[in-house]
């Protein structure tokens, strides 16, 4: 029996993610709420451009 041709996996994304701490030792976080999926958190950050340099990014 033939097997159909593996699938490539998808392109990946270069992503950046920051600790934001303040001088209270707090940390900033994201809350995430989508339909179908239970409540999670991340970190602020998001897509990386081809000529950022990583401190940049993480500014962005």
């Amino acid at each position: 029996m033939d097997r159909p041709p593996a699938r490539t996996a998808r392109e990946m994304k270069e992503r950046v993610r920051a600790v934001l701490l303040t001088e209270n030792n707090t940390m900033l976080a994201i809350r995430r709420n989508r339909p179908g999926i239970p409540v999670y958190w991340v970190l602020p950050g998001g897509g990386v451009e081809p000529s950022d340099e990583s401190r940049e990014t993480a500014l962005h």
